[in-house]
This record gives C-alpha cells, sequence and structure tokens, in this order.
C-alpha cells in the first residue's frame, strides 16, 4: 500500500520534471499521501482479516488449498 503510494511519488517526479507541470514535488506528495492513507490501510489490515475470518467460518468463503 505504502509502495504504491512511492510509485505515485516518482510519477510526480517525472511529471513535474519533463512536463513542467504545477504540483508538489514528490517527497510532499509521498509525505502526505502516506500521512493521509494512514486511517485507511490500518481499517484495510484490521477489517479484511476478520472479515475473511467471519466469511469462512460461515462456510461462505474458504481457504485456498497450496
Amino acid at each position: 500500500m505504502i509502495f504504491g503510494r512511492v510509485v505515485a511519488g516518482i510519477v510526480v517526479w517525472f511529471l513535474v520534471t519533463f512536463f513542467a507541470a504545477k504540483l508538489p514535488g514528490p517527497i510532499i506528495f509521498i509525505a502526505g499521501s502516506i500521512t493521509k492513507g494512514l486511517p485507511g490501510i490500518a481499517i484495510q489490515l484490521i477489517v479484511i482479516p476478520l472479515l475473511m475470518l467471519a466469511l469462512e467460518r460461515y462456510g461462505i468463503a474458504k481457504r485456498a488449498e497450496k
């Protein structure tokens, strides 16, 4: 999740450098997107495993076999 924001920062750097786009610098962009995204990241890391456990418990979802 954080890696995607770093890649987005690289894209911002590319756009600013080569196309003179009016965007914040890549470091500011990465820091802001990670800071703003932390609540959503935390919610996903907590809720999705709990949801999968509930779905498995009630037989709606099954674990993939290796």
